[in-house]
Parts: structure tokens; sequence; C-alpha cells
């Protein structure tokens, strides 16, 4: 696959989970439809004909994959509307972040 670019300029390459995850700064894929309801979502992937379900705190999380902030700086945003410590919100954005990089919902914006 190469590498695209978003509507803001972002340059765009599939995401791979690496070690260094929580220094990348992750970008929604476009080509996905989002359904949202009460907080909660609905991710579809038509072109691998697949559907994920978002709970609030993890669409708040796919909300702040703008290729901009890395996933210290998310969580950072969600200890201001969760009460949570940095230390956990870190390793919950991390994991997810992991998690939406397995299942090809994001890329790494370079």
């Amino acid at each position: 696959m190469t590498d695209a670019v978003n509507g803001d300029g972002v340059r765009l390459s599939p995401a791979v989970c690496s070690e260094s995850g929580s220094q990348a700064r992750l970008v929604r894929r476009t080509d996905v439809t989002v359904y949202e309801l009460d907080g909660e979502g609905l991710v579809f992937d038509a072109t691998r004909g697949d559907t994920h379900r978002l709970n609030a705190t993890a669409m708040a999380i796919w909300r702040e994959c703008d290729g901009r902030q890395d996933a210290a700086q998310i969580a950072e945003r969600l200890t201001d509307s969760y009460d949570v410590s940095m230390a956990a919100a870190v390793e919950h954005v991390e994991r997810l972040l992991r998690e939406f990089q397995e299942r090809r919902l994001v890329y790494t914006a370079f």
C-alpha cells in the first residue's frame, strides 16, 4: 500500500504496532463509516467487511486520533474528562491505540 495524504495535508502510512507506540501520532481512517449514538459508536470498515463497537471512552480516544497528538497527549485530555490518574489514562490509551492499529482503523502520521 502506498502512502496517502489526508485532507489536512498529513502524510499517512499504514500503522504498524511498535514498542514506541506512545510516541506515534495516529490518524483515523477517513474511508470508514462511523455511527454515533449517546457517546458510543460503531465503526464500519466496508473494505474489510468489519464492524467495531466503541464505548464512550474509546470514542473519545478515536476522536482525538487526528495526527497531531501522541498517546500521552490524548491521555492528558482524558484526565480532564474522567476521574482517572495520568498513568492509568496513558496505559488505557496505549492499549486502545494498539487495538486500533491491529484492526487497521488508524494510520501513522509522518
